[in-house]
This record gives C-alpha cells, sequence and structure tokens, in this order.
C-alpha cells in the first residue's frame, strides 16, 4: 500500500522571511553547495541512530520517541532568543517557563530523523511545529492589562483635561505625536514621548513604554504562532487610536454640555482634537457671565466677546496650539462683575445713565465736571471703575494679554512685596492700591492709619490659605476693605476722639496678629463687612436722628444718644472674645441703628392749661393726635417738625413735657450698656467676656422688636405707664436672670411677648368659633363657647386674685387649687359635664400657671403672655370636650406651622398627667423632642408630673415597646451559639399601656416611608473573638482577585495557630442544633448549627468584601457611609443622619476598610469597627405601636395634605375618626408663588445647576438671602463644585453638620446676599430668620430643586420662609431627569412641556398607584410583625 504524503516543510524548501529573521538575525548561514555538486554524508549519527541531539553546549536537545508512547513523535528543549521553550511530547505541550503553555501538533518528519545537524534540526522541527491551542500566557495577560491601563490613564487625563489646561496640553502633545505614528506604539515612539517636556504625565510614560517593550517580545513571537486570533486582537487591532479618539470626543462633548448657545453651534463644527484647546472652564466662563449677568449692560456686549474668542481661537494654528493655551483667564468673571457693580455705584453716585460701553473693548463715558466735586465714596468707586474697565479689557477671553500678568507696579509700601501673591488675586491688590492712592491723593502718611487692615489683606492673598478660598470671596474683601476705608473718611473723624477711638480698636481687632491665630478669610470678609456697615450706618442715621430732633433744646439728648451708641461699641470692641461673636454683634447692632432711622421720633405731649393749648393750636406749633381721646380730656398732642425750640420757647421757666420716646430709648440703650458690663448674674455666678457680649446681642435683638411700638405713645392716657411698659421687661431681665441659659430664654420671651401681647386678645371666642366654621362643619358651637367662657372666667380669676401676691406664691396658689380638683381618673370616664366644668377650670390653672412662668419679666409691665384663644380652643377639641359623650375620642388637629403646636401639646400633656395618665409625646426628631420637652419641664415639675410626660421619637417608641422582646431574643441566641449576651437595659416609658395617651407632633410624618408600612429591625451586633482577624484576611484575599475565597478562608481558620481564631473555630465547630427567624426573606424558622450559620455568614462577608472592593470611594453607595472624628464607622440612616448604630449587613466593616486603608481599629468608644456577627432576629412594625395605645391624638401642619392611603389608615387602622382645622391667628400668607412664573423645568442636570446658578445670583443682587433645597448631599456637592468660587457667603446645612456650624449657618442663612445650601431634610422643624435688610427687601427666597412626591414636604420647605407675618418667596427648579426617575414623566414629554399643573397631576396619580403597592407592603411588614412577637414569645 502507498503511504499517503504528508505536507511537511523540509530544510530544501525556502524558509519564510519571519523563520529567517528570528533564527539568524545577523544573516543566514550559507549551509548550500554549488549546483551540481553532491552532499556528503555527516560525520555524527543522525537522530533516527542517536535518538537525541544536542546542540555543542548541550543546554538544548531535540528527542525522537517511541512511536508507541502516544503523543508527539518528539519532545525538546530549544532556546529561542531569550527564553527556552520545551516540547513535552507525552502532552502535546509547548512551555515556556511558567508564563507560557499551549497545545501543540507535529506530523513525523523523516528527513529530520536523518538528520545530524542540531541547527538544521532545530530549524526544520520549528517550522513545522503547529501551536493549535493557548493554554495561558502571561505576557499577553500582561500585555491585555497594560491595554487596560493606557485606556484608563487616557480617560483619567481626558477628564482632568477638561478641567485643567496642563493636562489638555499633554494630551494634545500626545495627539500629535500618536498621529506623525499613525498611532502606533512602537519603542520609537515610547522613546520620543519620554524625552517630550510638555508632556509631564509620569505614569503614562511609563505604561507607555512598557506596553512597547511587550509587543515587541510579542511581535518576536507571533513570528511562530502565525495567523492566531489573539495576535490579531492585540497586534492588529489599533485599540491606542480608538482609545484616544474617544477620550477626545468624549472631551468635546464635555465642553459642548457647559457651552452658550452661540459657541455650542461653533464648536460643534471643529475637529474633536481641536476642542483640547479649550477646557470645561474656558467655555463654562461665558455661560457663568450670561447666567449672572444676563440682566446688565453684559447681555448686550457678551455675543460680542463671544465671537471675538471663537475669531481668535480659529487663528491659531497647529503648530502653535500647545503655546496658545490658556486661552481664558477665570478671574474675568469676577472682573466683569465687579466692574457692573461700579458702574451702578458710580451712576448712582452721580446721578447718570448708561457710564459703561462696549465697542470691542470696554470703555467709560467722559465724566462731566460734576466728577471734579463728587464725594470721596465716588471717587472710590470711580477710580475702582477705571481700574476694572483697564483688566476687563486685558483679561477678555481669546485676546494674547490673557496669558500675561496685569500690568501695574504697587505704590503702598506694604504692598511692594506683590511678587509672592498668586497670580490670580493679584489683580485685587491692584485694585486696592491704586484706589487707596487716589483717594488720598498719594499721601501714604494718611495711609499708614489703615496700614493693619491693608496689612492682612496682604497677607491673606499672599497665603496658602487663599489658594482654597473663593476667587468671589477675596473679591468681596478687596471692595469691602476699599468702602471701609472710604466711610470711616467720609465720617470726618477728627471732630470726635470717641469715633476716632472707635476706629483704632475696629483696626487692632483685625490686625495681623489676631489673625495669625483666631481668623479665617470669611470671618476676615465679615468684619470688614460689620465694621463697614457700622459706618455706613453711622454717616446715614445721626444726621438724620439730628434733623428728627432738631433745636437746641433737644440736643443734648441727641448728644447722649450718640454717646451711649458709642459707648457700647466701644465696650464691645474692648473684650477679649471670638471674631465671630462680635460679628454677631455688630450685624444686630447695625439693624439696631436701621430701626432708630425709621423711628419717627415724634414729640407727643398733653397740655392741662386751656391758654396755652390754644395758643400753641393757633401757631401751629402743635396739633390734634386723631385717636379715641379725640375731643377728650386725655386729648393727645404731637409738636410739628421745626417746632421743638418755639414749644419749649412757651413754657419759659415751666417744666417742659418729656420727649417720652428719647427717654424710652436713652433707657433702652443704657440697659444695652450695662449687660455688656455686668460682672455677675443674681445668684453671683460671673460673667465671662463672651456671656456679656452674647447677652448683649439677644438684648440688642429683643429691643428692636419693642421699638416698632413706640409709635403707640398717643393711645396711652398715662405717658408714665408708656414709658413703664417700654422699659421694665429689660431691666427686669438684667437685674433678674441667674445665668446666661436663664437670660436667653427670658429675653426672648420678651423680644415676642411685644407682638403677641397685642395680638393675643386680637381674636376673641367669637372671631375664633367663626374662623373655625370655615373649615369644620360638624362640631357643637355652644359648647365650645362655653366651655371657652368657663376656661377664660377661671383664667382671669386666677390672675386678679393673685395679683397682689409674689410669683412663687401666685403659683403655690394656683397649683394647688388645680390640684385638688384634678384627681386620678382616667379619660374613659370623663363624663361630659365633667369634661364641659372641671376641664376647663383646670386648664384655666395650668394656662395660668403657665403665663405668670413665661410673663416674669414682661409682669413688671403689667401685661401677660397667655395662651391664644385658637391655642385653648384646639385644646378643647383634642378634648372633646363639646362631645356630648363619656370619653375622650381619638382626634387630630391641623395647628399652621409657627402658631403653637408645642404649647398645645404641653398643657395637653399636663393635663392628662394631672389625672394620673402617662403620656407619650411623640416628635419626628430627637432635636425637636428636646426642644419641646425643655421648654415645657418647669410648668411639669411645678405641678409634680414630669415623672409622667415622655418626649420621644418614633424609634424610642418603638424600641420601649419591643425592648423586652428583644432582650429575650438575644439572650436565646447568645445562649445557643455560645457567645456573651451584652445587651443593654432600656427603662420603659410606662408602667400600664391601658394608662398611656400618645400625644404625635407632626402626625404626617409617621405616615412616610420611614414609618408607616416599614419594619423596625433590631439588630444583634455581636462580638466574636477571632472574626476581626478572619474578616481582615477576607479583605487581603479578594484584593489579591482571589477566585476562591471561601475555600481559601476556610482554610485560614482550619491552619491558624493565632489563639482568637482558634477560639472562633473552637466555637464553630461547637455542638448545637437551635432555630433563628430568617428575616432576610419570609421571616420563616430555619434549624442552625453553628458551623452552617457562621459558613453562610462568611459567605455574606466574602460577597459584600467583593462588592466593596469594586466601588470607588467617591461612589454614592460609599459616601453613605463616613468615619466620625473619633474613628468609628458610621452610616446614613433614613433620616440623613450618619449613626455609628446603624448598620448594613457587613458593609460598614468592609467600607471601614476601604475607608481606613490601614492602621484598622476594630474596638473604639464602644463601637465595634469589625469583628462581630450581625444578626437580624426580628421584625416589628411601625404600624401597629400605636395600636396599644387606648388613645391617640396628635397635630400636624398639613392634615388638609394628607392622601387618601394616608386618611384611609388614619380612620379605619387607628380609628381616628375626629379632626379639626385650627384657623390661622397671623392672617393671610405673605409667601409669594406664582406656579406658573416661579417654576422651570430643565431636560438636562448641567442646565439645571445653571437655572439654580442664574436665580441665585439674581435674588442676591437684589440683597436677599437664598435657601436652595436639594434632595441629596451628592447634588450639593456638585452644585458646590461648580459654582462655588462664583459665590461669596455660601454654607451648607445638612442633618450631618456639626452641631456649632449648623446653628451658625442658619443664624446667617436671613442674611444679606447669603446663599444657604441644605437637603430636604433642613426644610422641616428649622426657623430660619431673615435680617432687617433682606425683610426689607423681599424676606428669604427659597428655591427647590426637586419635586415632593409628598405634598405635605412642599408645605413644610415653603413653611421656612413667610412665617408669621414676614415676607418671603418660593420657586421650583427641576431636572427631568429626576422627574424620570421619579415616575413623574415620560420619556416623550419634553422639559419645556412640563409645569407646575403637569407634575400635581402626576403626583396624584403616583399616590393612586402607590396605595396599592403600599398596603400589600404593609401586609408583608404586619404578617413578619406577628411571626416575630411569636416567636420571641414561645422563646
Amino acid at each position: 500500500m502507498r503511504r499517503r504524503k504528508t505536507a511537511m516543510m523540509t530544510v530544501r524548501d525556502n524558509p519564510p522571511k519571519f523563520y529567517r529573521a528570528i533564527h539568524f538575525p545577523y544573516g543566514e548561514r550559507n549551509n548550500s553547495k554549488p549546483s551540481g555538486s553532491v552532499s556528503k554524508q555527516p560525520a555524527n549519527p543522525t537522530l533516527k541512530q542517536c535518538k537525541k541531539l544536542t546542540n555543542s553546549t548541550e543546554d538544548q536537545y531535540i528527542k525522537l520517541r517511541n512511536p508507541d508512547a502516544g503523543g508527539l513523535p518528539y519532545s525538546a528543549k530549544l532556546r529561542c532568543g531569550d527564553t527556552y521553550w520545551k516540547l513535552h511530547g507525552d502532552g502535546c505541550l509547548v512551555t515556556i517557563g511558567s508564563d507560557y503553555v499551549a497545545q501543540v501538533s507535529i506530523e513525523h518528519i523523516p528527513e529530520l530523523d536523518d538528520m545530524s545537524d542540531f541547527e538544521a534540526s532545530k530549524e526544520l522541527l520549528l517550522a513545522n511545529l503547529k501551536i493549535d491551542n493557548v493554554l495561558f500566557d502571561q505576557l499577553v495577560k500582561q500585555t491585555t492589562d497594560t491595554v487596560g491601563t493606557i485606556k484608563s490613564v487616557l480617560h483619567d487625563l481626558a477628564v482632568a483635561g477638561a478641567v485643567d489646561p496642563n493636562s489638555a496640553k499633554c494630551l494634545l502633545e500626545l495627539w500629535r505625536i500618536a498621529d506623525e505614528y499613525n498611532f502606533k506604539i512602537s519603542i520609537k515612539f515610547s522613546d520620543e514621548i519620554n524625552s517630550n517636556e510638555i508632556i509631564q504625565h509620569t505614569q503614562l510614560k511609563a505604561v507607555l513604554t512598557q506596553y512597547a517593550k511587550q509587543t515587541h517580545k510579542l511581535e518576536e513571537r507571533s513570528l511562530v504562532e502565525r495567523g492566531k486570533s489573539w495576535i490579531q486582537g492585540l497586534m492588529k487591532k489599533n485599540f491606542f487610536g480608538e482609545s484616544l479618539t474617544t477620550v477626545i470626543k468624549n472631551h468635546k462633548t464635555i465642553i459642548m454640555e457647559t457651552c452658550t448657545s452661540y459657541l455650542k453651534q461653533n464648536i460643534a463644527k471643529l475637529e474633536p482634537h481641536s476642542c483640547l484647546l479649550l477646557t470645561k472652564n474656558d467655555v463654562k466662563l461665558f455661560s457663568d457671565l450670561e447666567c449672572a449677568l444676563s440682566e446688565s449692560e453684559f447681555k448686550e456686549a457678551l455675543p460680542t466677546i463671544e465671537m471675538n474668542f471663537f475669531k481668535s481661537f480659529m487663528e491659531i494654528k497647529p503648530k502653535d496650539y500647545c503655546q496658545s493655551l490658556p486661552l481664558v483667564n477665570n478671574v474675568y468673571f469676577h472682573v466683569c462683575k465687579s466692574m457692573l457693580e461700579m458702574a451702578n455705584r458710580v451712576e448712582a453716585e452721580l446721578s447718570i445713565k448708561k457710564i459703561l460701553t462696549f465697542e470691542n473693548m470696554w470703555k467709560i463715558t467722559p465724566l462731566q465736571e460734576s466728577a471734579n466735586v463728587a464725594s470721596l465714596f465716588a471717587k472710590c468707586f470711580i477710580k475702582q471703575l477705571q481700574m476694572l474697565v483697564k483688566m476687563a479689557n486685558h483679561f477678555e477671553p481669546g485676546k494674547i494679554t490673557v496669558r500675561g500678568e496685569f500690568f501695574y507696579e504697587c505704590q503702598i509700601k506694604i504692598f511692594n512685596v506683590s511678587q509672592l501673591v498668586h497670580d490670580d488675586l493679584r489683580i485685587w491688590l491692584c485694585l486696592v492700591d491704586a484706589t487707596m492712592m487716589h483717594m488720598f491723593q498719594g499721601n501714604t502718611q494718611r495711609i499708614e492709619v489703615y496700614s493693619a487692615v491693608l496689612e492682612v489683606f496682604h497677607s491673606y492673598v499672599s497665603s496658602n490659605a487663599s489658594r482654597h478660598e473663593s476667587q468671589e470671596s477675596v473679591r468681596m474683601v478687596a471692595h469691602n476693605t476699599l468702602e471701609f476705608v472710604a466711610q470711616v473718611e467720609q465720617t470726618g473723624l477728627g471732630n470726635s476722639a470717641m469715633d476716632m477711638e472707635i476706629l483704632r480698636k475696629q483696626i487692632s481687632f483685625i490686625g495681623p496678629e489676631f489673625l495669625s491665630v483666631k481668623m479665617s478669610l470669611s470671618r476676615y470678609r465679615d468684619l470688614l463687612d460689620v465694621f463697614k456697615h457700622y459706618w455706613e450706618r453711622f454717616n446715614e442715621v445721626l444726621p438724620k436722628l439730628t434733623r428728627k430732633l432738631e433745636g437746641n433744646h433737644l440736643k443734648l439728648e441727641v448728644d447722649e444718644i450718640k454717646n451711649l451708641l458709642s459707648n457700647i461699641v466701644s465696650q464691645v470692641l474692648d473684650k477679649d472674645v471670638s471674631p465671630e461673636e462680635v460679628i454677631k454683634f455688630f450685624r444686630a447692632y447695625n439693624d439696631l441703628f436701621t430701626d432708630m432711622e425709621d423711628m419717627p421720633f415724634v414729640w407727643y405731649v398733653r397740655i392741662q392749661t386751656r391758654c396755652r393749648k390754644n395758643k400753641l393750636l393757633q401757631s401751629k406749633i402743635i396739633k390734634r393726635v386723631e385717636n379715641a381721646y379725640r375731643n377728650t380730656d386725655n386729648e393727645c398732642y404731637q409738636v410739628q417738625g421745626g417746632q421743638n425750640d418755639r414749644f419749649v420757647a412757651t413754657y419759659g421757666n415751666d417744666e417742659v413735657p418729656d420727649h417720652y420716646q428719647v427717654e424710652v430709648v436713652k433707657t433702652l440703650l443704657n440697659n444695652i450698656e450695662k449687660i455688656g458690663r455686668k460682672q455677675t448674674w443674681a445668684n453671683e455666678s460671673e460673667l465671662s467676656a463672651t456671656d456679656q457680649l452674647i447677652a448683649t446681642v439677644l438684648l440688642i435683638n429683643a429691643v428692636r422688636s419693642s421699638l416698632l411700638y413706640l409709635k403707640e405713645q398717643s393711645d396711652y392716657v398715662d405717658f408714665e405707664k408708656y414709658y413703664e411698659e417700654s422699659v421694665k421687661p429689660f431691666i427686669s431681665v438684667i437685674n433678674d436672670s441667674t445665668t446666661l441659659e436663664d437670660f436667653t430664654k427670658r429675653v426672648e420671651l420678651i423680644k415676642e411677648s411685644f407682638w403677641y401681647i397685642r395680638n393675643q386678645n386680637s381674636i376673641g371666642i367669637d372671631k375664633a368659633v367663626e374662623l373655625f366654621e370655615q373649615h369644620n362643619m360638624v362640631f357643637k358651637e355652644e359648647l365650645l363657647r362655653t366651655s371657652f367662657d368657663r376656661y377664660n372666667d377661671q383664667f382671669l380669676k386666677y390672675m386678679v386674685d393673685c395679683n397682689k401676691l409674689s410669683t412663687t406664691d401666685k403659683i403655690r396658689t394656683i397649683v394647688g387649687d388645680v390640684r385638688s380638683k384634678a384627681k386620678p381618673l382616667l379619660n374613659t370616664k370623663w363624663t361630659a359635664e365633667f369634661k364641659q366644668t372641671t376641664l376647663p377650670e383646670v386648664l384655666a390653672g395650668l394656662g395660668a400657671v403657665w403665663s405668670i412662668k413665661i410673663s416674669k419679666d414682661v409682669a413688671n409691665s403689667g401685661k401677660h403672655l397667655k395662651p391664644h384663644t385658637i391655642q385653648i380652643l384646639s385644646i378643647l377639641r383634642l378634648l372633646s370636650i363639646d362631645e356630648g359623650i363619656t370619653g375622650v375620642q381619638k382626634h387630630l388637629a391641623q395647628i399652621l406651622t409657627g402658631q403653637g403646636k408645642s404649647v398645645v401639646l404641653g398643657l395637653v400633656a399636663a393635663m392628662l398627667a394631672l389625672f394620673d395618665h402617662d403620656v407619650v409625646v411623640v416628635c419626628y426628631s430627637r432635636y425637636l423632642a428636646n426642644r419641646d420637652y425643655n421648654d415645657f419641664e418647669d410648668l411639669f415639675k411645678t405641678f409634680s408630673v414630669d415623672s409622667k410626660i415622655y418626649y420621644q421619637t418614633f424609634d424610642d417608641v418603638a424600641w420601649t415597646e419591643m425592648h423586652k422582646l428583644y432582650a429575650k431574643a438575644t439572650k436565646y441566641v447568645s445562649k445557643s451559639i455560645g457567645i456573651p449576651d451584652e445587651t443593654q437595659t432600656f427603662r420603659t416609658f410606662a408602667s400600664k399601656l391601658n394608662n398611656t395617651v400618645l400625644l404625635i407632633d407632626e402626625v404626617d410624618v409617621f405616615f412616610m416611608d420611614k414609618f408607616y408600612g416599614n419594619s423596625f429591625n433590631p439588630l444583634f451586633v455581636a462580638p466574636v473573638r477571632g472574626l476581626g482577624k478572619i474578616q481582615l484576611q477576607i479583605w487581603h484575599l479578594v484584593h489579591r482577585n482571589d477566585w476562591q475565597v471561601e475555600k481559601d478562608i476556610q482554610s485560614f481558620i482550619n491552619a491558624s495557630d493565632d489563639p482568637e481564631v482558634k477560639m472562633f473555630r473552637s466555637l464553630q465547630q461547637r455542638p448545637n442544633r437551635y432555630k433563628f427567624l430568617n428575616i432576610a426573606s419570609d421571616v420563616t424558622e430555619v434549624l442552625h448549627t453553628n458551623e452552617s450559620l457562621l459558613s453562610a455568614h462568611l459567605q455574606q462577608m466574602i460577597e459584600t468584601a467583593i462588592l466593596i472592593k469594586n466601588r470607588t470611594k467617591h461612589d454614592d453607595w460609599i459616601q453613605s457611609f463616613r468615619i466620625d472624628r473619633n474613628g468609628c464607622i458610621t452610616h446614613k440612616d433614613d433620616h440623613g443622619i450618619f449613626r455609628t448604630n446603624c448598620c448594613l449587613g457587613y458593609h460598614n466593616t468592609f467600607v471601614y476598610f476601604k475607608l481606613r486603608e490601614k492602621n484598622f481599629v476594630q474596638y473604639v468608644n464602644g463601637v465595634n469597627n469589625f469583628g462581630y456577627l450581625n444578626l437580624s432576629i426580628a421584625s416589628f412594625s411601625y404600624s401597629k405601636i400605636p395600636e396599644k395605645f387606648p388613645l391617640i391624638l396628635g397635630v400636624s401642619g398639613t392634615l388638609k395634605e394628607l392622601t387618601a392611603f394616608e386618611k384611609d389608615a388614619i380612620e379605619n387602622h387607628y380609628q381616628i375618626t375626629q379632626s379639626s382645622i385650627m384657623p390661622s391667628f397671623f392672617g393671610c400668607s405673605n409667601l409669594k408663588f406664582n406656579p406658573s412664573k416661579n417654576f422651570q423645568c430643565h431636560q438636562k442636570p448641567i442646565d439645571w445647576r445653571k437655572a439654580i446658578f442664574t436665580r441665585v445670583n439674581a435674588i442676591i443682587n437684589a440683597h436677599r438671602s437664598v435657601i436652595v433645597f436639594f434632595d441629596t448631599e451628592t447634588e450639593i456637592t456638585q452644585f458646590k463644585h461648580e459654582f462655588k468660587s462664583q459665590l461669596d457667603r455660601l454654607n451648607v446645612i445638612t442633618n450631618n453638620t456639626e452641631p456649632r456650624v449648623r446653628d451658625r449657618c442658619i443664624a446667617e442663612a436671613g442674611l444679606s446676599r447669603t446663599v444657604t445650601l441644605a437637603t430636604r431634610e433642613m426644610g422641616r422643624g428649622v426657623d430660619y430668620k431673615s435680617s432687617l435688610s433682606v425683610e426689607k427687601n423681599g424676606g428669604i427666597h427659597i428655591i427647590q430643586t426637586f419635586f415632593s412626591i409628598d405634598e405635605k414636604e412642599e408645605t413644610q420647605i415653603k413653611g421656612r420662609t413667610a412665617r408669621k407675618d414676614n415676607r418671603g418667596s418660593y420657586e421650583l427648579i427641576l431636572c427631568h431627569t429626576h422627574l424620570l426617575v421619579l415616575r413623574l414623566v415620560r420619556l416623550l414629554d419634553r422639559a419645556e412641556q412640563i409645569d407646575y399643573a403637569f407634575l400635581l397631576k402626576s403626583r396624584d396619580r403616583l399616590m393612586k398607584e402607590d396605595s396599592d403597592r403600599l398596603r400589600q407592603e404593609l401586609e408583608r411588614v404586619n404578617e413578619a410583625h406577628e411571626k416575630s412577637i411569636g416567636f420571641c414569645r414561645k422563646l
């Protein structure tokens, strides 16, 4: 039989070039003979003869294998380049060390068998070797990893290039060089990249060099592995060109997102790599200018500036690309903002129009001669404007001057070292220098007076700290510095030694030595701001005061007022206190100045002598006051303006009537000065300097609230009584307060009393019932009236009968009487007669004692604070007093924000406790629970009911209800597993629930997803010896990309000699069987052993560790964890608060490892960061908790906004069928909100943020304040990152803000030009108060940036402004993307089609759709609750 001929390559064949290249790199050996010659037989034995050929050094061989052995006909060890290849005949494999394994095949080669020359045999063997399948190739893996790294580096470089010009330069240069090499990464390419000075990215250079070397080795190997798929993937596909193109396209996309419409349409036409010349900040500059300066002259100039910029951009030649950067200096935004502000100031000061024009450059309209005689302010503003115009033209985007320093040589000595100042901030130094030299006409000696202020400013702009400050803040400090100087100089200080002294103290206070230890730039800015406003108020108010109190007779009074005002300020500046306290003082004091400016200082008199009266009337020196006393013996007269001295002259030697308003103001200012130097309280405890200043500020604010009512003098029969009522409360609180806390509480009551006392009787029972009837259909009016009358009569009787007693005796007498009427009697036995007779009288006693306690200072003027009629009406309704039946029905009442819900709850709680009920008052936050209890603790103790009243949160109540079952369950679990039971004891609030009444504050909160329909799942977090070390090993293994972590961790446990791990191993092997509830699924009982339980938890730990390891630190989920200042891991709970006891599986443990990175501490301050078992042992339903209470009463500010689902739960689940909608006693709200005009919706998040920024600028430019409510902290972070440099007064408030900082930010939220970014949780229960100037300009403005699914939340956020009788406004700015996630809109709904009415309909639809889901979830949660209760009870 003929043998089938096998195709093979022989040495006589012509070897391919690649084959010769790898084996003969220095030229092919000449083994061929001349034509016709005859080959000689080899002297050495052939492979067939010897079975093994070796090279001369015997480190390589080829073996002929036995045909019967199977496998390949040959095995070999061959040197190829720098590596040894081994051919394994039995396994049909080729290996290269441990880095390469491949399946191969080769046919039997007879010619090879007959060869004796090793090198020729090697060539023939390799030529016929076929690689069928590569099993493992470390070089390919490494090269693949390098490709991934290159892509990652390019991505990061592109992201950085969007904001960093140097990164953009690097990317641009990389593109240029790569293009020359056709985007092929070769050794030569990497060498050029490494030597390039523009490309400074070390990692990029290293990884490209690494890839070039790896691919060089692969190219050598490819000569053998021809045609393989891996080589086509790595060598033929130009991944580098594609990746570079992709990131550059992405760069263009990012740039386009931020562009204005003009730039967008022009940049869209450019090649992507051309856009590398632009950064996001470059184009964002135009967007910011469009947003912030849209309502100014800039609106007309911006298109031309954009056109000139783009024209300059297009003229740049490719070879000049890198040398042309940067194209923009972002200081231009701030320069333009200042320029336009100064233009407005100049126009106002000189009464001219349009001083600024733009004709391819900014120009100032020539000024008239009037500018030569302008005020110092005008000179200050004009010089600033001139400098700013030069700066604006210098830094105009696209101009070549952008890349150069603004030329100006500072002349003030302190500024001569300006080379130390950062380039971007130097211009503000130049501005201050030029303006100061202009204002003082080069008089450096006069400038030296302000050297301390200038030195501080210079120190700031040249410090490292200034790099982190907002450019806007530095800008404002520069202007404030100049305005401060101008205001002081305008005062003409040479006329007053006191004024000079105040200036000296102010300058000393902000001197450089003070700066180094106590102040940040924001505090320095604020100090300059308040000092500047002090002199501004000084210059404006005192001349007006002199004009109002004109004449020689009142000149001494005016001088005394001026001295008192100056003494107060001088005294404060002498104190060793923090800048924050001084700033608070001046803010309050400057507002007091403004209030005094608004005071008319009318001189009211009563004239007993008929003759003198007629003479004065005829001479028109006085005029009659039109009020109730006209034409009576108590008729009042007003001294006409400009007639003060003529009026005094008519009295001759007789005593001139007092100017009571002046006398009141003098006394009040004396009191302010007195508290500032008070050394001890009434109990002899000392006041620190800080205490004195805090008390001074509190007193100023209270005094300010009283000044409005000084105009009521003419309505008093006795002017001495008017004087006493105006000043006695303040004298009392200064003399009688025992601590700063006591003073604070009392002075705040005085502050509120002036408005409240005048309005508490404005609505009597008739009007209250009339208003109540408008919102409530079913009630017994007559019973309500008679019950109120009985209350009111008894209240008045108490107040009259006890009038002459001391405060202590008054309270003792009333308490004794109330105690005699209030005997233990549960509400179920309260008859209709009892409710309508005894309860109103007991309530009157409670109200009288409360009134006496809070009116201790006001009472000195003969007035009392007392519960408002509508508040008493609310209590009567809640206690079913108008129902002709026995007992109290469950009842909810709507009481609007700021109208005394806490007073109603406090009095109801005290009333119920007096009749032997335990009372639980539930608030939605710990802060509110503590605040409200502290307000009423004194009243509760006075009636000895404090032990029966508990102010708690919903979680507190849940714990109280379930803690016994929980304790029982943890004891069982501990015993079953064999670990210590470390459960803490918990104090219950009531011994008998059938005697306990539940009072709910803000009922609507209970029906939020966090509570109703949700479960309270107490965890048993049990420390286990050795588990911490095991968890660290898990974290170590997952970082090694170990694919069998579970197996390896068990091996670690079994093999470890560590004593603690041994203890864990022993625990794992402990023989025991027990049942636990499976909370994670269907809440069924599952049989466990320690081995099965711990193995399941180890598996859970491993899965969690892998999940956490693969997330970035900036991931939103990771951001919901934090390591607190003590080193404890915390997690954000449902209220948005980071807590150490909020554990989620084992996420806390492995996020701790991720965030901490090293130096792990297992146990800190009672908290286990890791090393514990997290066992879910029960699930309790929040909805079940109120069922335990026989009586539920509650209040809410948004009862009418409850959804149908919530109303159904109230009526059918809890059988609460009674409700009341209480009317407002403030009248109509002053909130301005037009749903069509005050609503915006934007398609993209970037446009949404720009719209918010635009509106924020519009509000602060109107000298108002704005609070922007965001859905999440992440959104706040994004907005702040994008716009913080363009905003000056920018604060952030969340639930996690440090209490001291949060209180400061809340206090500052109502200050002019302040921007506060807040999370949604800060839209409830927080009282933001507007300053006087903000109130005059329209009040606090609220921007809500998300749409509330719950209407009640929206109502609460609106209620953060226009509170009581204040002004305020509200608007919605929404993002289509967010609405889509909430299912409020569809993908097809365009943003411009969405309005407020559309979303209201969507919200209603969503609420109806969610009702079924909520009911199902409630059923599931309640079923789990019953199973948990049953399981725990039988343990």
